[in-house]
C-alpha cells in the first residue's frame, strides 16, 4: 500500500456508519474483545514470581488499535470507493 494512501486513511474521521461496520465485521467473525485487564504475571508469562496486579492487556490494546484503524478504512472507502487489490499490493 503507497505511503500516501496509507496517511490518508489515518487521517480518516469515522462516522457511526464506519463504527457500524466495523462491529459488522466483528459480529460476523465472532471476534470478541478481550479483558481489558489481566493479572501482570498472565501477561508476561511469569509464573514463578506471579503477583495479583492487574495491567492493561497488549491484546485488547492490539484489538482497539484494529478497530480504530478499521473504522478510518471504512471511512475511507465510504468517501473514495473500495480500495482495489493493485492499490493494496503496491509499496
Amino acid at each position: 500500500m503507497k505511503p500516501e494512501l496509507i496517511k490518508q486513511i489515518e487521517a480518516m474521521k469515522p462516522t457511526d456508519d464506519d463504527w457500524d461496520v466495523v462491529n459488522t465485521l466483528q459480529d460476523e467473525n465472532d471476534d470478541i474483545e478481550p479483558d481489558e485487564f489481566i493479572e501482570e504475571c498472565e501477561e508476561e508469562c511469569d509464573w514463578i514470581n506471579y503477583g495479583n496486579d492487574l495491567i492493561y492487556s497488549s491484546e485488547h490494546r492490539e484489538w482497539v488499535e484494529w478497530r480504530q484503524w478499521r473504522a478510518k478504512l471504512a471511512a475511507y472507502e465510504r468517501i473514495h470507493g473500495e480500495i482495489s487489490e493493485e492499490e493494496w499490493s503496491e509499496n
